[in-house]
């Protein structure tokens, strides 16, 4: 009775191998997961800052954001307006980035909704841009239920309601 059974030793050792080789996966899937969320924040933050670092560092830009800040008190030329598309284009593949990661998994809902507080501000601030973010907005496909974008949704829907309403109210007729 006291014979070693070497085949059942066998199996519950291929168990506990299994097992510990299962942890060590799951533990580095983890691992990975973790690395690459802080990778996407990192590189959010610097898609953010290399804004601000232009705005510092080049007093036209800087002059520009006077522009894109309060529109209406400033000449905008034609290098200002193509400065502004640009801006808008970069924002536009900054707010399509943190909505990627959040599909993926990257980033959590309240980081998205973060980031749209981000956007709304943005929206708020900077009137001059509006017409270059809603244009951006819409020739992104698949942008128009992601919730980083909802700021500019609402704004382009204002500003189709806006375009609509006078041509409605100077309608001829019916006869």
């Amino acid at each position: 009775m006291n014979r070693i059974n070497w085949r059942e030793i066998a199996e519950v050792a291929g168990v506990v191998s299994i097992v510990a080789t299962l942890l060590l996966v799951t533990g580095e899937l983890r691992e990975a997961n973790r690395v690459a969320t802080t990778d996407a924040k990192l590189r959010l933050a610097e898609a953010y800052a290399a804004v601000h670092a232009m705005r510092i560092g080049d007093p036209d830009i800087a002059q520009l954001f006077l522009k894109i800040e309060a529109p209406d008190r400033h000449l905008i030329t034609a290098t200002d307006r193509s400065r502004m598309q640009a801006l808008a284009e970069h924002l536009g593949g900054v707010y399509q980035s943190i909505q990627l990661a959040y599909d993926e998994g990257l980033l959590d809902e309240n980081d998205v909704a973060r980031y749209a507080g981000d956007v709304a501000r943005s929206v708020a601030a900077w009137p001059g841009l509006h017409d270059d973010l809603v244009a951006v907005y819409r020739s992104l496909p698949d942008v128009e239920n992601a919730a980083v974008f909802a700021p500019i949704a609402a704004l382009a829907a204002e500003k189709k309601r806006d375009a609509s309403g006078p041509r409605a109210s100077h309608a001829a007729p019916d006869n």
